[in-house]
């Protein structure tokens, strides 16, 4: 008999409001109201899908967040400090996002970036 490694079954895709909690704990601080850096607004899910799914980039030919792609999506480089980004590296203070919250977020980009 041929011994089987059991099969990890996949994470399930991350909800927007588990997403909407992740950024809003390390990034709202600054990404709220009408006054956020560079418009980009993270208060409600609806701020993220109108500021930042599909929205090109201030470099680059990236969009902010490109559905389906999250190592194409320039959100992850700003989080990762990787690539050419401008500015400071997300958040520029205060702890960075944890292994588990990015690969959440990468996982909810590339499940489509839903609400």
């Amino acid at each position: 008999l041929q011994e089987r490694t059991p099969v990890q079954p996949e994470p399930p895709t991350p909800t927007g409001a588990q997403v909407l909690a992740t950024l809003g704990s390390s990034c709202g601080g600054c990404h709220v109201g009408a006054d956020a850096p560079l418009g980009v607004r993270l208060g409600t899910m609806t701020d993220i899908q109108q500021t930042l799914v599909g929205r090109p980039a201030s470099v680059g030919n990236r969009a902010l967040i490109r559905t389906g792609e999250h190592a194409r999506s320039y959100l992850m480089f700003k989080l990762l400090d990787q690539g050419a980004t401008s500015g400071f590296p997300m958040p520029p203070s205060g702890p960075k996002l944890s292994t588990a919250a990015l690969r959440q977020l990468a996982r909810w980009i590339d499940a489509g970036a839903r609400p």
